[in-house]
């Protein structure tokens, strides 16, 4: 697979215990935390360089911009896409989107930059 403007990568992930905010503090709701929506972004960018990239090289996140713009429930299903919207030389741009039932739950930019493994 080559690396290109356009390419996608997507997951989708079930709210629960382990990704709400209420475990980082007592009194917080019990929803998808902001945190974890954008750790979903950010591994859905790099599982999409993973595919591509050869063996000797993975990729380091630089840059996140997001805003989270609606929350979910335990038992709630998301999507997280990241899509290759700019490649500078070792640089890849992505647009993150998470959603549900068709709404937005958050979106934004994130950037990765390719480097050799050793």
């Amino acid at each position: 697979m080559t690396l290109d403007i356009g390419l996608s990568f997507e997951k989708e992930i079930t709210v629960n215990e382990t990704n709400i905010a209420s475990r980082f503090e007592e009194g917080l709701p019990d929803v998808f935390s902001t945190p974890d929506m954008i750790q979903e972004m950010e591994s859905a960018s790099y599982r999409l360089l993973k595919e591509t990239l050869p063996e000797n090289q993975t990729s380091v996140g630089t840059h996140v911009n997001v805003s989270h713009d609606k929350s979910l429930r335990v038992g709630q299903v998301v999507h997280v896409k990241a899509v290759v919207i700019d490649i500078d030389r070792k640089k890849v741009t992505f647009s993150v989107t998470a959603t549900s039932d068709e709404d937005i739950v958050g979106r934004g930019t994130h950037s990765r930059f390719i480097i050799d493994k050793e």
